[in-house]
């Protein structure tokens, strides 16, 4: 099966990152941009990496979305599958990870429809804001997450828990195309 270039765009993104190293970055750096205190990490070059690595992958999903790029690979088909539901099937959520452990895999932040179709948690986080409104969250989490001050302080209209949940919602979402679409890579 040939992979469109948007799809291997997201396998990039995993290689760089595993699915929790991606989703324990993304939950420092969101605290952190609540809190007063300031990220801790080793670098904040570390950080400024992650989060411009994450506005390239909702860009992509942005893009899968707009041109309805999906895969049949990346859909699991409820009525077929009742086994998926004994989560011993591996290889839909976990890929060439499945020999780790499946737990740090597994995907907290999706519901059950966007789980058999992670396509759905996709147009969700799309449906949620403009590209721009995320590129302007993602900016104003990075500040914050590197200052002493919580972005209360300034904005008491961003909502750090819905941003927290859909962005989640995404890094869940682009890897369970990953595992599924692009396991010959």
């Amino acid at each position: 099966m040939k992979i469109s270039k948007r799809h291997q765009q997201i396998h990039s993104f995993f290689s760089g990152y595993a699915l929790p190293q991606a989703g324990e970055r993304l939950t420092s750096c969101i605290k952190a941009a609540a809190s007063d205190k300031i990220w801790k990490g080793r670098s904040p070059a570390d950080l400024l990496w992650f989060m411009e690595e994450l506005e390239k992958l909702l860009h992509i999903v942005f893009c899968i979305i707009d041109e309805k790029d999906f895969y049949n690979e990346a859909i699991i088909d409820e009525n077929n599958n009742e086994s998926v539901w004994q989560l011993a099937r591996y290889e839909t959520y976990c890929g060439r990870h499945a020999k780790s452990h499946p737990w740090d895999f597994f995907p907290r932040h999706l519901s059950k429809k966007e789980f058999l179709n992670p396509y759905h948690a996709m147009k969700k986080v799309c449906n949620a804001f403009t590209e721009e409104e995320w590129k302007a969250s993602q900016k104003t989490i990075l500040q914050h997450a590197l200052s002493r001050h919580p972005v209360s302080e300034f904005d008491d209209r961003f909502n750090p828990l819905r941003i927290f949940i859909l962005l989640h919602k995404l890094l869940e979402a682009a890897h369970l195309v990953e595992v599924r679409v692009n396991n010959e890579l």
